[in-house]
């Protein structure tokens, strides 16, 4: 797997594979639900809106992937590879509006939205970041225990953050971030 997973709103975990197929499997079981070839899009995370639809974008070479999530308005999170670091779309208007300038993190690889506040992994940066639907950007985790931090979800009060480096999910208290090993 070369993408972040990405957990559903059934119990279902989805992520894309370098054979090219799009997978859903079971958080209660692990067993495979269903799978179906989406072909060249390993490098893309899918994402999930709050009626279950799942999107997947491919991959465009030379780093241009454009990562997604939803805020809880319903629109569409976008983190570029441009100066424009993330854009909120509404997907209905096609209406952009820039959140984030000034592209602040090194390697974003994934990004999720919880309450009234984004966060994106930043890999190279060995960081989780944090911004506001007005723009305020902030480094809210680096370093230790993270070594390459690539996938992120929230799961109530909490973030939980892949590193594969360290083949471990961590589990990060979003009052305190405190971290633990979650696997």
């Amino acid at each position: 797997v070369d993408a972040s997973p990405v957990l559903g709103i059934n119990d279902e975990v989805f992520f894309v594979s370098r054979d090219g197929y799009l997978r859903s499997l079971s958080t209660l079981t692990g067993n495979l639900n269903w799978d179906a070839f989406v072909g060249d899009v390993f490098y893309s995370s899918p994402v999930v809106d709050q009626n279950g639809r799942t999107y997947v974008i491919g991959y465009t070479g030379g780093g241009e992937n454009h990562l997604f999530a939803f805020d809880s308005d319903g629109k569409l999170l976008a983190i570029t590879p441009d100066a424009e670091a993330i854009q909120r779309i509404d997907t209905s208007s096609g209406d952009v509006e820039v959140l984030v300038g000034d592209r602040p993190y090194q390697f974003p690889n994934s990004i999720c939205w919880v309450g009234e506040e984004g966060f994106v992994t930043d890999t190279y940066g060995k960081a989780i970041w944090r911004f506001t639907a007005d723009g305020k950007t902030e480094k809210w985790h680096e370093g230790a225990p993270l070594e390459r931090p690539v996938g992120i979800a929230s799961s109530g009060s909490t973030l939980l953050v892949a590193d594969p480096k360290l083949k471990q999910v961590f589990e990060f208290d979003l009052a305190t971030k405190e971290a633990k090993p979650r696997m």
